[in-house]
Parts: structure tokens; sequence; C-alpha cells
């Protein structure tokens, strides 16, 4: 008798743990789902932020930053980099050129390939390289 009753109360357990663990899930894929991810984007000339560049993206998990640039500014792109934000202009021939950082740090892959992440910090800087 004993037996059966613990066997009883494991069988319970076990169902009352995978019916919790699905609702768990379910909450889980509900927050990526619904695109509450979002990201915030400056842009600095000559060490001077650009007040009316900044804005806070809302994105999705996989986005690609050039992707997101496309579509929060007005943007120019050759050969898979960013050449000009809004009518500010890289310029070669005085070594100007657009660089970025995520979270006050450099990246060393394009903005092609980087996938933002939620809360990322991205400050697009045109400075002249030495």
């Amino acid at each position: 008798m004993k037996g059966n009753l613990k066997y009883g109360l494991f069988v319970t357990f076990f169902l009352l743990s995978a019916c919790g663990r699905e609702q768990e899930v379910d909450k889980q894929t509900e927050s990526v789902d619904s695109g509450d991810l979002s990201i915030s984007i400056s842009v600095e000339i000559d060490e001077e932020e650009i007040d009316d560049l900044h804005k806070e993206v809302d994105v999705e998990e996989g986005d690609i930053l050039l992707d997101v640039m496309q579509s929060a500014y007005d943007i120019d792109i050759e050969d898979g980099f960013l050449t000009k934000i809004e009518e500010y202009e890289q310029n070669p021939d005085t070594n100007q050129w657009w660089l970025y950082e995520v979270n006050n740090e450099q990246v060393m892959i394009g903005a092609n390939e980087y996938e933002v992440e939620d809360q990322d910090e991205i400050r697009w800087i045109l400075n002249e390289l030495e």
C-alpha cells in the first residue's frame, strides 16, 4: 500500500512539474517574440554628439546593425560599409571614416555582420584617423 502511495505521489509531482515547466517556457518565448528589445544609437562628429540624431530603436533578436541603421536613418552604403548618416559623410581625402562602438568598446566586425543585443549602446563616430 505504501508503495502505491509513493508511486501515486511521484506521478502527481512529475505531471505538475511538467505542466509548470511548459508554462515557464511559454512565458520566455513570449517575451522574445514580442519584440521588446531596444538599442540606443548616437552619432558623434569630431568628438561632439549630434543630439538630433540620437535614437532609441526597437529591434528583434538577430537583427543586423546595418539593417537597423537603414530603417532608422538616411544612410549610404558602399561595399557593405556605411559611408553616410543623414548629411554627414565620410571623406577619404581628409582621412575621415565612420567607425562604431558598442557599449563603449570598439567592435572588430563590420556593421553588416554585427547582431544587435538588447540594451546595446551603439555610437557611430566620424573622425579623422591618424
